[in-house]
């Protein structure tokens, strides 16, 4: 017995569809002839993604490049028939947030080590991930010629 994806391409192909129907056309963000020009794709090309029939899907090459172009809430219009959303952000940006959220789980369960007043080989161990990943975290905030500015505080 043949299994069924867990997306077919009748599905995919709605998905692409609606989305560019929401943001290509007459009284829309962009243009079939602009967005033609952002992504090198064929007027026609993108009018059958929106028109056409399954086999008019694009393919990968094509899907990338409207991602890049169309931005965020297209990929993620796109891609929630697989439950995930996209944010726009450049991949080596710092996340503070992220970083935040790590040093206090680590805050945490060094407070829970120490409870007993040193911390031995086990508890030793089983900090170890944690601290690592927050190394990894704070890393691009402390890159040299990171964008990051230090909180300016006004004298009292």
């Amino acid at each position: 017995m043949k299994k069924k994806p867990l997306v077919s391409q009748d599905d995919a192909h709605r998905r692409v569809s609606d989305a560019l129907r929401l943001r290509v056309g007459m009284g829309k963000r962009y243009s079939f002839a602009g967005l033609e020009e952002a992504t090198g794709i064929p007027e026609r090309t993108l009018r059958s993604y929106v028109d056409g029939t399954i086999d008019t899907t694009p393919g990968l090459p094509n899907l990338l490049a409207l991602f890049s172009v169309l931005g965020a809430g297209f990929a993620s219009d796109v891609l929630g028939v697989c439950n995930l959303t996209v944010r726009d952000g450049n991949p080596e940006e710092a996340e503070h947030f992220r970083a935040l959220s790590l040093m206090c789980s680590l805050s945490g369960d060094i407070a829970a080590a120490v409870d007993d007043g040193f911390v031995d080989h086990r508890e030793r161990a089983q900090l170890q991930p944690a601290a690592e990943m927050v190394i990894a975290a704070l890393e691009p905030i402390a890159r040299p010629g990171s964008t990051v500015q230090p909180l300016k505080r006004e004298a009292s």
